[in-house]
């Protein structure tokens, strides 16, 4: 179990805090009672987090296989298995996409992939149904993150930032 703030450095105020309470002492309830309140209030604003253990880490390996690629599949799977070394909590899947992405592989401790199982129409670049597959594929808990292999030429879909 960790306790982690947001913003830490606003527990500096707590000093502060502190030095006003030894400084003013005449109503020393009054001044508790404020001095409990503001610090209460300080550790609200720092955002304190407290974690019971480290989230399980997913992270989908996103692989454009369209024609303008011009590398070699093999070589893109022994960039994507120098990426994803075995970790603790670590999963990791692939998405490969041309004109529609297609998972390969489901979450697993290693990529296991030698070679892509699917045939795809690459005649075309869809980078945003690939993202929206890996949104709506993560499991609803713990760390996600994608990694994007591509060379950026999208010829169909489209990306917005939200």
């Amino acid at each position: 179990m960790s306790l982690s703030f947001d913003a830490p450095w606003i527990l500096v105020l707590l000093v502060g805090l502190a030095l006003w309470v030894w400084l003013a002492r005449p109503n020393r309830l009054a001044t508790l009672l404020r001095v409990g309140a503001l610090a209460l209030l300080c550790v609200a604003l720092a955002g304190p987090r407290l974690a019971l253990s480290d989230p399980d880490r997913y992270i989908y390996f996103l692989i454009d296989r369209s024609a303008s690629i011009g590398v070699d599949s093999a070589q893109i799977l022994q960039i994507v298995h120098s990426l994803a070394p075995p970790a603790d909590k670590t999963f990791y899947g692939v998405i490969s996409f041309g004109a529609q992405p297609v998972i390969e592989t489901t979450f697993a401790p290693t990529v296991q992939l030698s070679e892509f199982q699917t045939e795809l129409d690459t005649t075309a670049t869809d980078i945003a149904s690939a993202i929206r597959l890996a949104l709506e594929t993560f499991p609803r808990s713990g760390r996600r993150e994608i990694v994007l292999l591509t060379d950026g030429q999208m010829t169909s879909g489209g990306l917005t930032v939200l």
